[in-house]
């Protein structure tokens, strides 16, 4: 998704597979000092929210296929 910075999409990747807003933020190269308000922030953006929902999709079809039958 292109109208994501470079640190948003890296915050998208963490909170997908991490689940916490906090340490997604973190993650992604966010200062730690804000990271708390920052990552609930984040969450309030529609683009953020649907690059989550569409990274959360790919990881449940990848772990789907890497489950044993």
């Amino acid at each position: 998704m292109s109208d994501l910075t470079p640190m948003q999409a890296a915050f998208c990747a963490a909170y997908a597979e991490i689940g916490n807003a906090a340490r997604a933020a973190r993650a992604a190269g966010y200062s730690p000092h804000t990271a708390r308000q920052l990552g609930s922030r984040l969450l309030d953006r529609p683009k953020i929210v649907r690059r989550i929902t569409e990274l959360r999709v790919a990881i449940a079809e990848r772990d789907a296929l890497d489950a044993p039958t």
